[in-house]
């Protein structure tokens, strides 16, 4: 039986983090051999998955390029200094008051760290992570979001441009 065969038949996708485990969701009429030749063709399955999988995003790129070229280049300027920025680290305060009468010392912490962490983005060497996100809008519009982060400072940008549609209403 072929690899595409295989996976239309018994729905076979990929599960975990590591991308090498395999879950069958359709498991009617399914005998101890099939599970042997999927056990066999494990790695030309993943293959043939990922394979499916990239030529989708690539087709739903295609289909947003119009709107991501409207995203607005970003670029974060700082002054990289470690040791100001760990020093800036350890000034932050991470106590928290549960009883109701303290939640005025709540927001002092709060506003406190929100100072330091504005600090420790102009010094962070960033380690940005980003992300895209191709959706849809409630009014079925199309919407490209453009997503950075820094797990270091806590730096979070999102650029976010939607389908401009034309209404007729006469």
């Amino acid at each position: 039986m072929k690899i595409k065969e295989m996976v239309e038949k018994w729905n076979i996708v990929i599960t975990g983090r590591d991308s090498e485990n395999l879950a069958i969701q359709n498991m009617k009429n399914i005998t101890k051999s099939d599970i042997a030749e999927i056990k066999k063709a494990k790695p030309e399955i993943i293959t043939f998955i990922k394979t499916e999988e990239e030529a989708k995003e690539k087709a739903r790129i295609k289909k947003y390029s119009d709107l991501v070229k409207k995203i607005p280049g970003r670029s974060f300027k700082n002054t990289p200094d470690e040791k100001r920025f760990l020093e800036l680290k350890n000034k932050l305060d991470h106590r928290y008051f549960s009883n109701p009468e303290d939640e005025s010392l709540n927001w002092g912490i709060d506003a406190g760290n929100n100072s330091i962490r504005k600090e420790m983005i102009k010094v962070c060497d960033h380690e940005l992570k980003e992300r895209w996100d191709y959706t849809l809008t409630a009014d079925i519009r199309k919407k490209v979001t453009h997503t950075f982060k820094c797990e270091r400072c806590g730096l979070y940008a999102e650029d976010s441009v939607e389908e401009e549609v034309e209404l007729n209403w006469n």
